[in-house]
């Protein structure tokens, strides 16, 4: 069964999950490993080790992340959809546009912020290193997770195109 829920209904649906199911959840998606990635990456980056090569490399993944989230947040599907037990919830229309600003766009802003600031510079042979790597987590994405399936749902699909 397909549902169309709001953010205050997506708050209250995960506050019910347990930690393990919110990881796993969040798991499914290519956000939350790049996420992951700066996160270990800014450690690294303000302990002085190779800042330019990882602020490259994240400069690719998350811009990436930031077109890629853009285009399934506003132009197709235009909706976000998850699993939790035998239910698939989908994210109202406001709830995705909300999601999208603070998962991929607000990140790319705060790496651009850090570039400008001087916590790296962007070296044009880093750059095919960071495209390089994205091409490669991305394949990997796709080979164990199914995005397809995770943001195309044709379940979904039919339920947002009758509403």
């Amino acid at each position: 069964m397909v549902q169309q829920i709001t953010l205050l209904e997506l708050i209250k649906i995960l506050h019910e999950m347990s930690y393990y199911e919110i990881f796993v959840l969040l798991s499914s998606f290519y956000t939350f490993w790049v996420r992951i990635m700066w996160f270990i990456s800014l450690i690294f980056i303000f302990s002085g080790y190779k800042a330019d090569l990882i602020g490259s490399i994240l400069l690719v993944m998350v811009v990436v992340v930031s077109i890629c989230g853009f285009f399934i947040g506003n132009i197709y599907p235009r909706f976000f959809c998850y699993k939790h037990h035998n239910n698939t919830y989908c994210l109202s229309r406001n709830a995705t546009i909300v999601i999208d600003i603070t998962t991929h766009h607000i990140p790319l802003m705060i790496h651009i912020l850090l570039m400008h600031y001087g916590y790296w510079n962007i070296n044009r042979e880093y750059i095919m290193s960071g495209i390089l790597i994205t091409i490669i987590t991305l394949l990997i994405y796709i080979s164990v997770k199914n995005p397809f399936k995770i943001y195309f749902s044709q379940e979904a699909i039919k339920l947002f195109r009758k509403t």
